[in-house]
């Protein structure tokens, strides 16, 4: 399923968990939280009871956001509110909704395909700079800057002929058959007797050195 903007119940929802953040007692319900987040608390063994650490991702300002978060709730306790202030970023693999709380707080969404909105991360305003208004948008342009996948080439057919060699097969026998013909341009082959391989040697030696003196006799 495609990314859809974030609705603000979704938003509310996950305020109701986490505001203050000094009474987490209980881990958020896994169907609320990404499941990045879910395994960073389940290997690294992170308790609600340390909110920082387990509302946030390692950062240096984690502390401070987790601050703000608390001071957020003492301030609006009672309130309402509806509209958020949301921006969007998006890369090859995931696509996260920055959704402002106040001046220097936001929280982050983590989009999962099969049931939407996750919580990811509470961190400090600004938004990412190449972040947008505009999810569609975002969307696309992630689409455009994702590498091509090279198309394999075309796999050879071959037609088999009746004796079981492909075409193929075939070409490449041929052309070795010639080959060795063009290197190896002498008759066939005769079996050699002894005599005559001898015979064959000795006519060699004398188109080469002259006749042999043993070859000649005197009467």
């Amino acid at each position: 399923m495609p990314p859809i903007p974030i609705p603000p119940l979704t938003i509310s929802i996950i305020l109701q968990y986490i505001l203050p953040p000094s009474h987490l007692s209980q881990p958020l319900p896994s169907h609320l939280v990404s499941n990045s987040l879910l395994n960073r608390h389940h290997f690294l063994n992170i308790s609600p009871n340390d909110p920082a650490e387990y509302l946030c991702w390692p950062s240096a300002n984690r502390e401070r956001a987790v601050e703000l978060l608390e001071n957020l709730n003492t301030r609006r306790d009672g309130e309402e509110h509806t509209e958020y202030e949301v921006r969007y970023t998006s890369d090859v693999e995931s696509t996260y909704a920055h959704v402002r709380l106040e001046e220097h707080l936001r929280i982050i969404f983590q989009w999962n395909t099969d049931d939407g909105w996750k919580y990811h991360d509470t961190t400090l305003m600004p938004f990412p700079p190449r972040s947008r208004e505009s999810l569609q948008e975002v969307l696309a342009d992630a689409t455009a800057k994702s590498p091509q996948v090279e198309k394999p080439l075309p796999k050879l057919s071959f037609r088999t002929s009746e004796a079981g060699e492909t075409e193929d097969d075939e070409y490449w026998n041929a052309y070795d058959a010639q080959e060795d013909d063009d290197n190896h341009p002498e008759h066939e082959a005769q079996p050699l007797t002894e005599e005559s391989g001898e015979d064959a040697y000795w006519a060699q030696y004398a188109s080469i050195q002259g006749p042999h003196p043993l070859l000649y006799h005197h009467t």
